[in-house]
This record gives C-alpha cells, sequence and structure tokens, in this order.
C-alpha cells in the first residue's frame, strides 16, 4: 500500500506577486510592440534629459554672472533673469541639478534601472516645469511633456512600487523584452554600456574642443570691475532725463563668446560691458583693451554698445555664456579711449575724457563669497 501526500507533489500555491515575475512562456506580437514602443520612449526621454543635463554641468545654460550683471536692477529683470542670475551665481546648485539630470538619462538606458530613473526622471521633470511655470522660462511644454513621459514610463512597475509602499512583500520582476530573438539579444544586450559610454565621452569630447577654441582659462582685464564716473568732459543735458553722460561702467572678466564676438588671431578676445547713464539708460555690449597700464605705451580701450534696456529687449543670458544680445533699435554707440589705470582710479581719455573710481557697493555681490564664520548679510 503506498502513501498519496498531495502536498509532496504538488506545487505551492503562488503569491500575486510571484506570479507577476513568472517568466511568460510565450509572448505575442502586441507585448513585443508595446514593449518596443517603451524602449523608443525611454531613449526619448533619456536623450533630453542627456542634453539639458549636460548643458547644466559645463555652466553652459545659465552661465555664471559677471560684473556688467550688477548694473542691471532687480526691478528691471524679467522673472526669466531673476532665475538664469541666481542659477549663474550659484554654479554648484546648476551643477547638481545637471548631474542629476545625467543620472536619469543613465538610469533610463537599462530596463533593470528603468524604474528608479523614471521615477527621478518625473520628480526632475516637474521641478523644472515648475520653475519654467513660475518664471516664465519659454521650454514650459517641453519640461511638462518630460514629466508625463517619465511617469508613462513608469506604468509597468507601478503595482510593485504600490506594493514597497504598502509594506507587501516584492520580488524580482521578469518583465517581457522589447527583442524577443535570443540570438538578437546576445547583441543588443551591450547597447545600453556603449550608449552609455557615448553620453559620458561626447560632452567631455566637444567641451575640450571648446575650451580650446576660447581657452580654459578667464582672463580678467585689469580694467575689470564696476566703475563710478564722476567727471564726464561732455556738458549735462538741460534736461535731466535726456543726459546721456555716462554714470557707471562695469567691465567683464571673461570673454564674450559666439560667432558675432569671434577676434582674428592677434587680436584681443571681446568681452562683456555695461554702462548706465545719467538719464537711467543701460547699455550692454563688448571691449577689448589693447596694451597693459603701466607699459611703455598708453593702452586703449574700444567699446561697442549695442543693446539697450527696454521693454521686452532681449538682453540674452551673460553674452559670456552665448546669449544673443538683440538691440532694442538701430542705434549703436561706439567709442575708444586711452587708459590710465592706478589703484581705484581710472580715466579714459579720447575725443571725451572720463574720471572714475571703483565701486566697492557695486562688486559686493562679487567679494562677498560664502564663508562659515562671519554674520550673512541679507539685503
Amino acid at each position: 500500500m503506498t502513501s498519496t501526500n498531495t502536498d509532496a507533489i504538488s506545487p505551492p500555491p503562488t503569491t500575486p506577486a510571484e506570479a507577476e515575475c513568472a517568466e511568460p512562456a510565450r509572448q505575442s506580437r502586441w507585448v513585443t510592440t508595446a514593449w518596443c514602443a517603451h524602449w523608443f520612449l525611454r531613449m526619448f526621454v533619456a536623450g533630453y534629459f542627456f542634453i539639458y543635463g549636460w548643458s547644466k554641468v559645463f555652466l553652459l545654460q545659465m552661465g555664471t554672472i559677471d560684473y556688467p550683471e550688477s548694473l542691471i536692477t532687480v526691478g528691471e529683470k524679467s522673472p526669466m533673469g531673476i532665475l538664469w542670475t541666481w542659477m549663474g551665481y550659484s554654479p554648484t546648485i546648476q551643477f547638481a541639478a545637471g548631474a542629476i539630470e545625467v543620472l536619469v538619462g543613465l538610469l533610463l538606458l537599462w530596463r533593470r534601472t528603468a524604474a528608479l530613473g523614471a521615477l527621478a526622471g518625473l520628480g526632475a521633470g516637474f521641478s523644472v516645469w515648475l520653475l519654467n511655470m513660475t518664471y516664465d522660462v519659454p521650454v514650459k511644454g517641453l519640461s511638462g511633456m518630460l514629466a508625463v513621459l517619465s511617469a508613462v514610463i513608469l506604468i509597468p512597475w507601478i503595482p510593485r512600487v504600490f506594493r514597497f509602499l504598502i509594506g507587501a512583500p516584492v520580488n524580482r520582476a521578469v518583465l517581457p523584452n522589447a527583442v524577443p530573438p535570443e540570438k538578437l539579444r546576445r547583441v543588443t544586450r551591450f547597447f545600453p554600456a556603449l550608449a552609455a559610454v557615448c553620453a559620458i565621452a561626447l560632452p567631455f569630447a566637444t567641451q575640450s574642443m571648446a575650451l580650446s577654441d576660447y581657452g580654459t582659462e578667464d582672463e580678467a582685464t585689469p580694467l575689470a570691475g564696476v566703475w563710478r564716473v564722476h567727471t564726464d568732459s561732455r556738458g549735462p543735458a538741460e534736461n535731466l532725463a535726456e543726459d546721456s553722460r555716462w554714470s557707471q561702467i562695469a567691465f567683464g572678466r571673461r570673454p564674450a563668446t559666439g560667432p558675432s564676438t569671434s577676434s582674428p588671431d592677434g587680436e584681443p578676445q571681446p568681452q562683456v560691458v555695461s554702462v548706465r547713464e545719467v538719464d537711467g539708460t543701460l547699455w550692454i555690449g563688448t571691449y577689448s583693451l589693447r596694451g597693459e597700464p603701466g607699459g611703455d605705451a598708453d593702452p586703449t580701450v574700444d567699446v561697442t554698445l549695442d543693446a539697450k534696456l527696454g521693454g521686452d529687449t532681449n538682453l540674452g543670458q551673460n553674452p559670456d555664456d552665448g546669449g544673443d544680445a538683440e538691440s532694442h533699435d538701430s542705434e549703436v554707440v561706439e567709442e575708444s579711449f586711452t587708459v590710465s589705470l592706478g589703484g581705484d582710479e581710472l580715466t579714459l581719455g579720447g575725443d571725451r575724457t572720463l574720471h572714475a573710481t571703483r565701486d566697492t557697493e557695486g562688486e559686493y555681490l562679487f567679494d562677498k563669497g560664502f564663508s562659515w564664520s562671519g554674520k550673512p548679510v541679507n539685503r
């Protein structure tokens, strides 16, 4: 007589989590098509996160602020200009935001990490969308789309995420394949690693080539800083609202970039300058310093002002990070001066003469810096 122990030969009952993890015996064409679309969607979203992430990592999207920014008051800035100035003043924050976006792109390349990438992408995309909406940045639709698409990518893992949140057991997931044939999968399995290498190596290569074209170091001229003009050889206007004498000059410390400001070999690289007139008009342009103060011959500086603040004029991002300064009208101011510099005293001579002293209050934002000790100043 033999014993019939059904428990010994019957498989144990499966939980819902284990049933989901079971390897599908057969995969329909619709499932394969859906997972192919899911794969293309991941690559599409990852690509955009790489583009915006690296632009922040290399401080290209918001750039960094320079002395000419100090002459633009908070009330004169657009909401987007406020955001760009804040991010430009905080390169660490800008770098960190870009690093998160690059990490989202990398996580989306592998299916095993796609859920984590989609969660991070949803958070990053929503945060950028909220900033774009509240600071009136023009790419509102794109940032919102990236947040929504990240949520769509997350859909296959939502049940597992829910079970994790409620403390239920979550086993290893076995999901359908976008490429069912085993032989073809042996080749495509290396794509994520190859894409990751390209996504990291190519930005560094292109950035290295760009630095070789424009120089790897910022070379501040002796004029760099904010200067307050005390005397101008031109007489004052009868109406103060029409007085075009200069009251403040801010010479930048970094070269302007872009095809419109590139210079031939041997010529000084134009740098950013801003000028505030007595009547309140603000100009943005470039300057080129030839020679060094204290040399055998007096150095000269050529100033070109071609963008005037007014209305919806787009003064661009900082011209040193690629912004295109559009002229408010057809006016262009071009002047050339000889330079006499001694300590905090500056004299610009030529068709007219200006005497100026260094404006320490105008440079306060750049000189204060960060410190663990000392009393913070909020003004």
